[in-house]
């Protein structure tokens, strides 16, 4: 008979040992660490770290534990680090990536001042806060950082590299304008 046939309950550890396999590579899958990573550490100085960042699935970055404890952190709260190719960004001290597509300004990523910094993303810029928040909209075609509240915003002009002077970007052209911390023309 048919029912003569059942199959035989298989042991709990057998079916422990089979979700423990799947959770690990499970966990393996979801995540990988990048080449490198570059960071000033606060008693080594600019230091390149193999394996520092970590992603998931999704592409979500996060700077790995072993190297949050080696960031050196500003006023903001924030620490910088430069990944290929995802470029300069801010992160907290829980290694969670706060502000990512900073512009490089004097061979650094750029700082905040007056309370937000740069971000440049699909050819456009705005700015960002500490929480990573995007106070002024990326909607100019060039940016400079804020001096005693101001900042000058270009619409029109073109981004090119050139090659000769200290940067190695230049915005030319287009109309100039100068805006407050909330994005309201001076």
């Amino acid at each position: 008979m048919e029912n003569s046939r059942l199959a035989r309950p298989v042991p709990v550890s057998c079916i422990l040992a089979s979700l423990l396999a799947l959770l690990i590579l499970g966990c393996s899958a979801q995540t990988r660490k990048s080449a490198s990573c570059v960071y000033q550490h606060p008693e080594k100085g600019v230091i390149t770290a193999e394996n520092c960042i970590i992603r998931d699935e999704s592409g979500q970055m996060a700077i790995a534990e072993d190297h949050v404890r080696n960031l050196r952190f500003g006023k903001e709260g924030l620490a910088v680090v430069r990944a290929e190719p995802d470029g300069w960004m801010y992160v907290n001290r829980k290694g969670e990536v706060v502000v990512s597509d900073v512009p490089t300004m004097d061979n650094w990523a750029d700082d905040f001042n007056d309370g937000l910094v740069r971000v440049h993303r699909r050819n456009k810029w705005g700015f960002a806060d500490k929480t990573g928040k995007i106070i002024i909209p990326l909607i100019y075609d060039c940016a400079m950082g804020f001096e005693d509240g101001v900042a000058r915003v270009c619409e029109g002009c073109k981004y090119e590299r050139v090659h000769d002077g200290e940067f190695r970007w230049m915005c030319k052209g287009g109309t100039w304008k100068r805006i407050d911390t909330t994005g309201k023309a001076k």
